[in-house]
């Protein structure tokens, strides 16, 4: 017996799902929807960034002082942009898990950074003109840590720089690593100048370091915070200086001070790479009116090309 009430429900039905009799429909994915491994990272990776406005202290753990009025946790990216106000911070999170992140970055007029151990996954990136970190790095894993500074800027390390994995000096602006550094990996000075103003500013001498192309390590004296006198350097570090036509580009110099390289040092294989290139390769740079400066190189020279 046919039932209209039964029909019109029935069509009904098939109007809201847009379904003709005897046909299924297909769903379809919608354009706003993103993949689960699209959304995890943002989970994973939230990016804090400080205002300053806490009033009451300076701590990185009081959430005040964070946009949004909420602190960074466990693997954050920390941002210290240009447009905080406030520009004294002080990391009291404790050197374990929980006061472990995934990146810093500091922008605009310099801040003054104090505290606890910054305990780092990633990288360090710097595009103020003058920034200095009087608090220790320390990098976690085994991977490539970057320390990225822009072109016409400076970033100087005032304090230990530790951990393990490859570190690896990125971009063109100048790099000063000025504490008495333990990290146990490779450095890579990649491009522009790393200057070093302590003995052990490349940290451990069984993890070897590697200037590439564009790259170039810089000896100075330096005066630390509280010093009479400058530092004079003696760098136990294994040096590699790799293949390439670096132009004016020295890639060790010693800008001043009488400073010394114990570490043997290794040009890298190619056709630049014999002794000739050694001028190219290694200078000292003759400062007026001052003490005559020179570099005394004690460690072994030497490259892979056969005579």
């Amino acid at each position: 017996m046919f039932n209209p009430l039964l029909k019109s429900i029935t069509q009904a039905f098939q109007g809201l799902c847009d379904l003709k009799p005897g046909t299924t429909k297909r769903r379809r994915k919608s354009h706003s929807s993103l993949p689960t491994e699209d959304l995890e990272p943002r989970l994973l990776m939230t990016a804090r960034v400080w205002d300053g406005g806490g009033g009451a202290n300076h701590n990185w753990t009081n959430r005040f002082n964070w946009q949004g009025d909420v602190a960074p946790v466990a693997n954050d990216s920390l941002i210290f942009p240009e447009s905080a106000t406030n520009r004294i911070t002080n990391n009291n999170f404790p050197a374990n898990a929980a006061g472990t992140f995934h990146s810093i970055s500091f922008a605009g007029t310099a801040y003054s950074v104090t505290g606890n151990a910054i305990r780092l996954t990633t990288s360090i990136t710097s595009t103020g003109p003058h920034q200095e970190i009087d608090a220790p790095i320390q990098f976690m894993g085994l991977a490539v840590h970057s320390i990225n500074v822009q072109t016409n800027t400076e970033l100087v390390l005032n304090k230990t720089v530790s951990g393990t994995g490859t570190l690896s000096k990125q971009d063109f602006g100048r790099l000063t690593l000025a504490g008495n550094n333990t990290f146990s990996g490779e450095f890579v000075a990649h491009s522009g100048v790393t200057q070093l103003a302590h003995s052990n500013a490349l940290g451990s001498p069984s993890g070897q370091t590697r200037v590439e192309f564009g790259g170039s390590i810089e000896l100075a004296e330096f005066i630390g915070s509280g010093e009479e006198f400058p530092r004079f350097l003696a760098i136990p570090e294994p040096l590699v200086l790799e293949d390439a036509d670096l132009g004016s580009v020295v890639a060790l110099r010693n800008v001043s001070g009488s400073n010394l390289w114990t570490g043997s040092i290794r040009l890298g294989g190619g056709p630049n790479n014999d002794s000739t290139a050694l001028p190219n390769r290694i200078g000292v740079e003759a400062q007026q009116g001052i003490s005559p400066d020179q570099l005394t190189i004690s460690g072994i020279i030497s490259d892979p090309v056969s005579f």
